[in-house]
């Protein structure tokens, strides 16, 4: 030791904390498609079961849910930012059979948005439903809406199948319930 100098001070190193497992639900895949006024998306959960779909004012689309997904019979959950602004009052969802569908409507009528997702944010998740897609000038030569988004007609074409899934008002959850 040098003459004059201290010993620098002993300094006891913080203990780390016990870290809490959160469980954390799976994101199930999902695909959209979308028209000038409106954003079309299909959790894939089949069979889902306390489907729960929520649409913010600051454009976040929620969901929650337990059904057959791609990890297997789970709970599941999706949080996502969404790329443009939609009416949350004016959305829609469904659940029946294969997935979950949500209507989303866009705050402004116009042009397509040129993603789903907000910002850089990219998801293995997330795919182009290019079976319902429809090109901005095809739009006025197809329905409104891509096969299987309609809640209206979804619950009409019910009324006539054999399926007992169909008949079951309880297998059928929606929004406007």
């Amino acid at each position: 030791m040098v003459l004059g100098m201290s010993a620098p001070p002993v300094v006891a190193k913080p203990q780390p904390k016990p870290q809490l497992k959160v469980e954390q639900h799976p994101i199930p895949e999902f695909m959209w498609c979308q028209r000038s006024d409106r954003v079309y998306v299909t959790i894939k959960v089949s069979d889902c079961k306390n489907a729960r779909v929520n649409v913010t004012a600051d454009n976040v689309l929620e969901f929650a849910g337990s059904g057959s997904g791609m990890c297997g019979v789970r709970d599941y959950e999706l949080h996502i930012q969404l790329f443009g602004a939609v009416v949350p009052g004016d959305c829609g969802w469904f659940a029946t059979g294969p997935g979950v569908r949500v209507r989303l409507q866009k705050e402004k009528v116009g042009p397509y948005w040129d993603k789903l997702l907000a910002g850089s944010q990219k998801m293995v998740h997330c795919k182009v439903d290019w079976a319902s897609w429809l090109d901005e000038d095809e739009e006025t030569e197809v329905s409104r809406a891509p096969n299987g988004f309609d809640v209206e007609s979804m619950c009409f074409n019910m009324m006539g199948e054999s399926d007992a899934l169909y008949r079951d008002p309880n297998q059928f959850e929606s929004s406007e319930s």
